[in-house]
């Protein structure tokens, strides 16, 4: 995500409890309230809607001469049912949008995290923030104060935590995400489950100020972390009782990795990886996942052949092995994209072997 932080004549655009690969903007020894957050990430502009305007050739050949034309007339070359997101502390154009379109300003985004995780009072909790591009997107992550241990050992611990993200541009709604993360290997546990899929999103609708405002909405929200940490739990505890033979590991992993249609092609041939109608780079992909899942990082605390350890091998390997050099485009697969799918097919696979 780091790869396209805004950075300006005042620094990076970036906060963080802890000093990311970029060594880019402000490290802090502690959690942060949404307050010191918003200041030191630089988040704290505003964006409003405004008028767009299609020039005639001539008018732009006016332009360009330094000619002066009679502003009336550009009243009539107003486009008609969208508008520009302008951040106005800068004037930029963020995006180009449809009227009806819902600004969320980057301090009620910040305000809504503070309710959500403090309960709005000011408590420390966010340890991560930050603002992508020109101002296009803004992104927080938020701790819980709770700790999971997972498989019930003191050493292994899944912090739980709230990414939060909003956007100016039109390209994507206001997202809350419930996110556990395995503390040894730093490696994300994200799953949806059959009550609650650990995501709320809000679209920028021209009511979705009011949404975010409403404390009836936040606390839906607190429920949907409630609900989700309690499943969690659960399956987790439940992966950690399920032994898998070496085959099942093996195919465990293909499954996660390749689409129906390669899956089928595995099964004709016997559940034969090295067949020749796979590609090398199936191949190689797998041949990594079944060496991250036996000797990745952290993996040596699972009890191995279990389904929780095949898991959060599949887990280790999609956020630490098979990176993206774009950490934006990492962040996107893992938390909604490619990365995010193949964790969810392998997590699914690894449920039917545990009922």
């Amino acid at each position: 995500m780091a790869a396209n932080i805004e950075i300006r004549e005042n620094g990076a655009s970036f906060v963080s409890t802890q000093v990311e690969w970029h060594n880019l903007g402000k490290v802090f020894d502690a959690p942060l309230t949404t307050k010191v957050a918003l200041e030191e990430s630089h988040a704290n502009f505003k964006v409003q809607k405004q008028p767009i305007i299609a020039l005639t050739p001539e008018m732009v050949a006016m332009m360009e001469e330094g000619k002066f034309a009679n502003m009336s007339i550009l009243r009539d070359m107003i486009i008609q049912n969208s508008v520009a997101t302008m951040r106005t502390d800068r004037n930029e154009t963020l995006g180009i949008v449809g009227d009806g379109y819902g600004v969320v300003q980057n301090e009620d985004a910040f305000a809504f995290i503070d309710n959500l995780c403090t309960g709005g009072e000011g408590t420390p909790c966010i340890e991560s923030a930050g603002v992508l591009g020109m101002g296009e997107r803004v992104f927080i992550t938020a701790k819980f104060p709770e700790p999971i241990r997972l498989a019930h050992k003191d050493n292994d611990l899944v912090e739980m935590y709230i990414v939060f993200t909003t956007s100016h541009d039109g390209k994507g709604a206001v997202t809350a995400m419930v996110t556990p993360i395995r503390v040894v290997c730093n490696n994300t546990l994200n799953a949806a489950f059959r009550n609650n899929s650990g995501r709320w999103n809000v679209r920028h609708t021209s009511n979705v100020n009011n949404r975010l405002a409403n404390i009836a909405e936040a606390s839906r929200a607190l429920q949907l972390y409630d609900v989700y940490k309690a499943e969690f739990e659960d399956k987790m505890s439940l992966l950690a009782k399920v032994h898998l033979t070496d085959n099942d590991v093996k195919r465990f992993a293909v499954r996660s990795l390749v689409s129906d249609d390669i899956w089928k092609v595995y099964v004709n041939s016997g559940y034969n990886i090295e067949s020749d109608d796979i590609s090398t780079k199936t191949k190689n992909q797998y041949h990594a996942l079944m060496d991250t899942i036996y000797g990745g990082v952290g993996q040596n605390i699972l009890e191995t052949n279990t389904a929780l350890h095949a898991y959060n091998g599949l887990t280790c390997y999609l956020d630490n092995v098979a990176r993206n050099k774009d950490n934006e485009k990492q962040f996107n697969s893992i938390m909604l994209g490619t990365a995010y799918d193949k964790q969810q097919r392998g997590f699914n696979e690894l449920i039917k072997l545990a009922v």
